[in-house]
């Protein structure tokens, strides 16, 4: 159709055809049929939040799935983090206080995430006693055993009193019960450099810990100290038929009081099992005995006793 022209004396108007311009107007039906746009999910496996750390000048990106899971102080940190926020680039990381070192940091995540294609982290000693400066602070019950594991068999090479010193720096009562009862169950007295490693507190009570261990020793065979004692208190004993004081290896049955036992064939007289019947009594042969008596007494309960919760696991 073409245009309408219209004369008005010398003007002429021209007016556009109806199919000249055509605007496209989708129909209901068409909006109606359109399926709604589903919004991107996160994968609940593999999509994992990372975070970024600084430690003294050193920075590091961190996955929150390594790090322990069950642990509030992560969390914490991790809370922190937003899109656009602490820990969300290297311009504006989380800050770690300022007593936490870059190495002992670097050490936790070593341990967090073994390298690929291994089951184990593989550690010095000194990265896994800086796992056990941040278990410390920051209470981590599992990765505290998991360094202690990592480390034992080299810190069982250090002396016994490093060990001691290092299990009181980090809290670990398995190398502090081994190192006490190290120094007061041998036989060489604890010398003046390692009383001095050790402080005078600790040193004074370890030597209380030795008196308990000789006066049982000695009590035991006090009765033996003498040959005139000693004869005088021998009778035949039921159990091995000989003469002697009442001692008897065969005496084990009875009720026990202080690691000794009740005799019922040697007049209700306690004695630890052993029998060195009708021998007259020499210094070797009481200080024989007092070593094994020393040897048999329990220090392990009685470094318990005497140190408490420090030495128990």
């Amino acid at each position: 159709m073409s245009s309408t022209d219209l004369e008005s004396g010398s003007s002429t108007l021209t007016f556009p055809s109806p199919t000249s311009s055509f605007i496209s107007i989708p129909s209901v039906l068409e909006i109606t049929m359109q399926e709604p746009q589903q919004q991107d999910v996160q994968d609940e496996y593999f999509y994992f939040q990372s975070v970024i750390f600084k430690a003294e000048k050193t920075l590091f990106r961190v996955p929150r799935y390594g790090l322990p899971a069950d642990v509030a102080v992560f969390d914490a940190m991790f809370s922190q983090a937003s899109p656009n926020g602490a820990g969300s680039s290297n311009e504006n990381p989380i800050l770690l206080d300022p007593d936490v070192k870059a190495f002992d940091f670097r050490s936790l995540l070593k341990a967090s995430f073994p390298p690929p294609g291994t089951t184990a982290s593989v550690l010095t000693l000194d990265e896994w006693m800086g796992v056990l400066t941040l278990a410390k602070k920051w209470n981590l019950t599992d990765m505290k055993a998991k360094a202690v594991s990592g480390s034992n068999a080299e810190v069982q090479r250090k002396s016994t009193v490093d060990k001691i010193l290092l299990a009181k720096r980090y809290d670990v009562a398995k190398w502090l019960k081994e190192g006490y009862i190290s120094l007061v169950w041998r036989k060489e007295p604890i010398t003046s450099d390692e009383r001095k490693k050790l402080g005078w507190e600790t040193y004074a009570r370890l030597m209380d810990v030795r008196e308990k261990g000789r006066e049982a020793a000695l009590d035991t065979i006090s009765i033996h100290l003498s040959s005139a004692n000693a004869k005088a208190a021998k009778q035949k004993c039921a159990m091995c038929g000989c003469d002697h004081v009442a001692y008897c290896a065969m005496n084990t049955k009875g009720k026990e009081r202080d690691k000794k036992y009740e005799c019922s064939s040697c007049d209700k007289a306690y004695h630890i099992p052993g029998c060195w019947a009708g021998k007259t009594d020499s210094s070797a042969d009481a200080k024989g005995r007092v070593q094994a008596h020393w040897a048999a007494f329990n220090f392990a309960a009685a470094v318990e006793k005497e140190f408490g919760s420090a030495v128990k696991a």
